[in-house]
């Protein structure tokens, strides 16, 4: 799979818009009023999303009414229009035809069906198949043939959410024979598989899907491979539309990030994803805090945004979520206002709610609307309204605005990510969707992206695949950073060689590449480089301290604690037992440190501010870095951003709070300083500015750097 690389699919503008029609909802009756009420509300775009199941019910027989009418609605008020393939949705006749259902660990097939997005039925076919990936090529090519030509397409979104799930699809035949192809290109021979996992297969026909989830090896390779044919399909999909329009950009998004997802059994790549299409962006998994579990936070809005432009450097959010479903308390309309300025200031220049209208039936009824089910205003329509109209206003800046790097980087690894969750999964027992647990790694990365959030510290995200955008930082932090291959050792070791500050949490490289348990944690030369290796670790329920001398704190610990003997280091925290917890290394002309605790999960669990002090404190005395916005006086929470282009810059304020904000911006060091969403006061004073901030408001601040 080969990177795209054609910059000059960068849309010119700054696009916000909406989902709108999802056959068979809107009905035909209310699609010009709404269309009209969509261009009032200053949107500038709406998404159509093409069905195969509805516009091809009998073989080669398609119907394409509602989507003529809805362009050329679209066009008569001024609209671009975003066409959505859903190929997920396969018509019966394809069934029949191929025998293409997809098949589970336990041998039996998951009936098609239909359910949320996909309520028309038909889902979802194996895209391994041949004879699926044939016909739903000549359903694309009808739809880019029809509708190439209209003025008002903008852009096409090759997949809907590309995802492997539930963690025990697809081992039909022809995924099998995938799964197969992709090992034999990946280690050669059979022998070599053998080798690596410590096997004994005779020949590749050999090889099955696992069926047993305790089974880690083979777990970590079969869903690594779900993650591969996900990113092969919107592969494929891209190149099916390139054959017949060469002239519009093409985007997929992810439905649940890979921070975020469940990485075994809802999974996809983002980085992979990301090579196969011109631009990439996310759905937007963030809700009122009382339905969200032990890992949610207000900081996800911010830490999705992050790390989908750590893989997409122009991304857009594709489905923010205004609100839930199915009656439950709604979402207010200072979530929506915070969401989208949130999304906003970390870089987005294309946001699109998922919905216009709350939606009719099915498992959705009453769900992620911005209007009512009538059409009708809510509060957060006309919030949308108002955030609209400062967009509008000021597109150009919020267009061209950019993220600066930041100091601080935290390193994602997808490998440590999937065998944390394999250790934590039950025994398969029915082809059902699994929760998601609570396991360590990925606990980790919420909390430790938090950790950082609350002390308003900008990082940027480094996928593993780029390990060597560390050279790019001052601070480089690794979460539970169970796997450790060669090129990551090399280029970790490098890093702190040349000046640069390594902290990293509890089992650094506890396991190898193909999922055995190391002789030495940390292995591959990393134990010099941070003067001390592993003694002993611990399992645990509760809560241990960490005494930490060097800073006169104690932090607590869950889920695992360490504990090291070496040299070279030097020792400054240990456990109640007098164990070592902590050290420091000196090394070339940089530091490592290793914390033997899960801070970023620990957090998640407790909540404890004292992890958010531990932080503050240990990137700027170990790490000197600095925060960029500085703030004084603030009673509750505000969280700050910055955008720049050239000597200008945006500083972006969000309250969180219920309470009116007296706060002020300590030396700035801006001029020409004015509001962007009039909603707050600035005033001047000396080398500071005085800011009124209301209750859950967000103020946009722009100004010009002092020469």
């Amino acid at each position: 799979m080969q990177k795209k690389t054609n910059r000059k699919w960068k849309i010119r503008e700054f696009i916000y818009g909406v989902q709108y029609y999802r056959a068979p909802t809107p009905l035909p009756e209310e699609w010009e009023g709404d269309i009209r009420r969509i261009k009032e509300k200053g949107f500038n775009i709406i998404r159509l999303r093409p069905q195969w199941r509805w516009h091809e019910r009998k073989k080669g027989e398609f119907f394409w009414d509602d989507l003529d009418r809805l362009f050329d609605l679209a066009e008569r008020y001024g609209l671009y229009v975003s066409l959505k393939f859903m190929l997920e949705t396969a018509p019966q006749w394809l069934y029949r035809e191929y025998d293409c259902e997809r098949v589970d660990l336990l041998g039996n097939k998951i009936r098609p069906g239909a359910i949320g997005a996909y309520y028309v039925g038909g889902w979802l076919p194996c895209f391994d198949h041949p004879g699926v990936r044939k016909e739903a090529s000549r359903f694309i090519e009808a739809v880019v043939k029809r509708y190439k030509g209209r003025k008002n397409l903008l852009i096409w979104n090759a997949w809907n959410e590309p995802r492997s799930r539930p963690i025990h699809e697809c081992c039909c035949e022809e995924s099998k024979k995938s799964y197969r192809r992709w090992l034999k290109e990946k280690f050669g021979t059979i022998e070599e598989l053998n080798r690596f996992l410590g096997k004994a297969w005779g020949e590749w026909e050999d090889i099955e899907p696992p069926g047993m989830i305790k089974d880690y090896a083979e777990m970590y390779l079969w869903r690594q491979w779900a993650m591969w044919s996900v990113a092969d399909r919107v592969r494929w999909v891209y190149e099916e539309i390139r054959k017949h329009d060469r002239e519009h950009p093409i985007i997929t998004h992810v439905g649940s990030c890979s921070v975020t997802q469940d990485v075994a059994g809802d999974p996809s790549l983002d980085w992979l994803n990301a090579q196969q299409v011109d631009f990439y962006g996310s759905s937007f998994p963030v809700f009122p805090e009382q339905y969200l579990p032990v890992y949610y936070h207000r900081s996800n809005a911010s830490m999705i945004c992050d790390w989908i432009r750590s893989v997409s450097p122009y991304f857009w959010i594709n489905e923010l979520y205004p609100d839930l479903h199915n009656w439950r308390r709604e979402a207010k309309a200072e979530n929506v206002r915070r969401w989208v300025w949130t999304t906003v200031a970390h870089g987005a220049k294309g946001i699109l709610y998922w919905q216009y209208r709350a939606e009719r039936l099915g498992n959705e009824s009453n769900g992620n609307g911005l209007m009512n089910i009538d059409g009708s205003d809510t509060p957060k329509s006309k919030e949308a309204e108002r955030i609209g109209g400062v967009l509008k206003r000021y597109a150009s800046l919020f267009r061209e605005f950019r993220v600066p790097e930041a100091e601080v980087g935290i390193v994602y690894d997808h490998r440590s990510d999937l065998i944390s969750r394999i250790e934590h999964t039950p025994e398969i027992r029915s082809p059902g969707f699994e929760a998601m647990p609570e396991y360590p790694y990925k606990l980790s990365i919420y909390g430790s992206y938090t950790l950082f959030w609350e002390n308003s510290i900008p990082v940027d995200w480094i996928p593993s695949q780029e390990i060597e955008r560390v050279e790019r930082y001052r601070v480089v932090y690794l979460p539970v950073p169970y796997i450790v291959d060669k090129r990551i050792a090399e280029t970790l070791i490098r890093f702190v060689e040349k000046g640069g500050v390594l902290i990293s949490e509890a089992s650094l490289g506890l396991r190898a590449e193909n999922t055995w348990v190391n002789l030495r944690v940390p292995p591959l030369g990393l134990d010099k480089l941070f003067g001390c290796w592993e003694e002993g670790r611990l399992a645990m329920e509760g809560e241990r301290r960490l005494n930490v001398e060097r800073m006169g704190m104690s932090i607590p610990a869950t889920e695992m604690i360490t504990w090291f003997e070496g040299k070279g280091g030097e020792v400054v925290g240990r456990w109640e037992d007098g164990r070592a917890g902590m050290v420091i290394s000196e090394y070339g002309k940089g530091k490592a440190i290793l914390v033997g605790a899960y801070m970023g999960a620990t957090y998640m669990r407790k909540r404890d501010d004292t992890l958010i002090e531990f932080i503050r404190r240990l990137l700027l005395e170990e790490g000197k870095i600095e925060i960029p916005v500085k703030l004084e006086n603030v009673e509750g929470k505000v969280y700050t951003r910055i955008l720049v282009r050239g000597e200008e810059v945006m500083i972006f304020l969000l309250n969180y709070g219920n309470r009116e904000e007296n706060l002020t911006l300590i030396k700035p060091r801006i001029r020409e300083v004015k509001e962007l969403t009039g909603i707050g006061e600035v005033e001047e004073r000396k080398e500071n500015l005085r800011i009124k901030l209301p209750a859950e408001e967000v103020m946009i601040i722009l100004g010009r750097r002092e020469k």
